[in-house]
């Protein structure tokens, strides 16, 4: 990515048109550590979100209370909200010792499908029924129905005497389920009376399995090597082809069938991209890596049936698995990328930041328009602008949450952070029919959720707490200046004094600077501006500064240390 820096100026550039404006942020939890890991959207635009939590915790965000308590040292959850962030109901499960539930997926008559791992034994009816399942080892991989309003349907446990989990689930238009993870040994993939058995290469082998909508066993497919190996999300496109994604080591046959399709790393861990059709036969794999650690951790289907992976990598890396080259290069630490290819797993585009800090994908999604969204963590100042311009921000603690916008032809169009003083990571976004961006994650402590010039704190009762944050389509300063005018701040952070310049005069300004709680700290107003030096009063922390004039205006947050 091409960047220049004159002076060290942070060039920020005010063409964010088309942001997003937020809506509202509901967070819940205990006094223990409570993680969410991800979440989905029904029809109706109702938002369920799953995870674990440990002892008791009140679900409902708003003013009445849910408490619910663990029977073990982590039990799982899953809570609805409806689109206006009102809490609907929460359920749980899980037994003496420890589980976790990693993926949800709803179908189109509301019905709810999750994954994930399970230990000793869990009783998987949420209500007043009883539906107890033991595991055959350490831990065994489950998948679970209930209906819309969170009523047991049906469960289904699978797994082998060491360790295998559900990762990653997703649902095809007649319903069937699909589940993705890994397994150790050799485990019987039918949980009905039948038996069909895969033992894994190595240390562990990834699986694909397909269940019909009353959890009766079509198939399971298995790929893997002598060396490691993960799958992070499973996805589909219009036609039932099954796509994952995830990362891996040595060499490895992305192949379940009888012939062979050896892909080999060329670092610590690359990428892989394979595809498969509705009956589980092999499609094609790709690969792409550099020398050190890469991972994608995240997978999308566009309405053509385009792919976008996201996550992080390090030193250079050639994102086009062809014969073509496509290089990106991280300063030295991990930087965030997203990567589009075709259905046919030819090379389009790829993105990313520069890495001078921490910057990490966790999840990624297309709207309708085939507008991508992606969000991460990352810490510093990092420019979230992969092309020509800049488009800086700077986390308040030592992990903030980015949220970036990118066309279909990876062209930037707004990035937003948010968090607190502390380590805050987001888990899984989502997208709605009407352009809602939906959030959901951890933070710690205060953290404010609103990435504009509002203030919505939210504190965590105990030492990790869940969040959702929903931003809206509507555009936000409709009035910015045009993209022509470019405005830098240096340094940011600053120790009190910086330097504010345009790139042309701007006529009859005014330059506002506010605190976190919107008290006007100073305010100037110039017949002609085109730079000078400020001095921000007050103690560290942060503050927003406002220029405008009749023809537009900008604010920029600015970090005092």
């Amino acid at each position: 990515m091409k960047k220049t820096l004159l002076s060290s100026l942070l060039l920020i550039s005010t063409s964010l048109l088309n942001a997003q404006s937020f809506e509202w942020a509901k967070s819940f939890g205990g006094t223990s550590s409570e993680q969410s890991l991800y979440m989905s959207i029904d029809a109706a635009g109702n938002i369920y979100t799953v995870g674990t939590f440990t002892g008791t915790v009140d679900f409902d965000p708003g003013a009445d209370s849910t408490n619910l308590t663990s029977a073990g040292s982590t039990d799982i959850f899953i809570q609805k909200i409806d689109a206006l962030g009102n809490f609907i109901w929460a359920k749980s499960f899980g037994g003496n010792s420890s589980d976790n539930c990693n993926s949800i997926t709803i179908d189109g008559s509301g019905n709810i499908y999750m994954t994930g791992l399970f230990n000793l034994t869990v009783d998987f009816d949420p209500g007043t029924g009883t539906a107890n399942f033991s595991s055959n080892g350490n831990n065994d991989i489950f998948v679970l129905k209930l209906d819309n309003s969170g009523n047991f349907v049906w469960a289904k446990t699978f797994g082998g005497i060491s360790f295998d989990r559900g990762i990653s689930t997703c649902i095809d238009s007649y319903g069937n389920i699909y589940t993705a993870g890994d397994f150790s040994g050799t485990v019987d993939f039918d949980p009905g009376n039948a038996s069909s058995n895969i033992t894994s290469f190595g240390s562990s082998n990834i699986f694909v399995q397909k269940m019909d909508s009353d959890g009766n066993f079509i198939w399971a497919k298995s790929f893997g090597g002598n060396s490691s190996k993960y799958c992070s999300s499973i996805n589909l496109d219009s036609f039932g082809n099954i796509y994952t994604t995830g990362f891996f080591e040595g060499t490895i046959d992305f192949d379940p069938g009888i012939g062979t399709t050896n892909l080999t790393s060329i670092g610590e861990s690359d990428i892989f991209v394979q595809k498969m059709d509705s009956d589980g036969n092999f499609i094609w794999a790709k690969s792409f890596g550099g020398t050190t650690s890469e991972q994608s951790l995240s997978l999308s289907i566009d309405t053509a049936g385009n792919i976008y992976t996201t996550g992080s990598f390090t030193g250079t890396v050639d994102f086009d698995p062809g014969v073509g080259t496509s290089q990106l290069s991280s300063a030295g630490l991990p930087a965030f990328f997203v990567q589009k290819m075709d259905s046919d797993g030819n090379f389009l585009w790829a993105k990313s930041t520069n890495g001078n800090y921490h910057e990490v994908g966790t999840s990624i999604t297309v709207d309708n328009s085939g507008n991508v969204f992606a969000t991460g963590y990352f810490n510093g100042t990092v420019d979230f602008d992969p092309g020509t311009g800049t488009a800086y921000l700077t986390s308040v603690g030592s992990s903030d949450i980015f949220l970036i916008k990118l066309d279909t032809s990876g062209n930037f169009i707004w990035a937003k952070s948010f968090g607190g003083t502390n380590s805050d990571y987001p888990k899984s976004t989502k997208v709605d029919a009407t352009g809602n961006i939906y959030t959901t994650g951890i933070f710690y402590e205060t953290a404010d959720f609103d990435p504009g010039t509002g203030i919505v704190n939210l504190t965590s009762a105990g030492a990790t707490d869940i969040f959702i944050q929903k931003l809206n389509p509507t555009t936000m300063n409709i009035n910015e200046f045009n993209s022509s005018i470019k405005l830098s701040l240096f340094p940011n952070p600053t120790k009190g004094t910086f330097f504010l310049s345009f790139n042309q005069d701007i006529d009859d300004l005014e330059i506002i600077i506010t605190d976190v709680q919107g008290k006007i700290i100073s305010k100037e107003a110039y017949n002609t501006f085109l730079n000078a030096n400020f001095e921000l009063k007050g103690s560290k922390g942060v503050y927003y500064l406002t220029v405008k004039n009749s023809k537009g205006q900008n604010t920029i947050k600015v970090l005092k240390e």
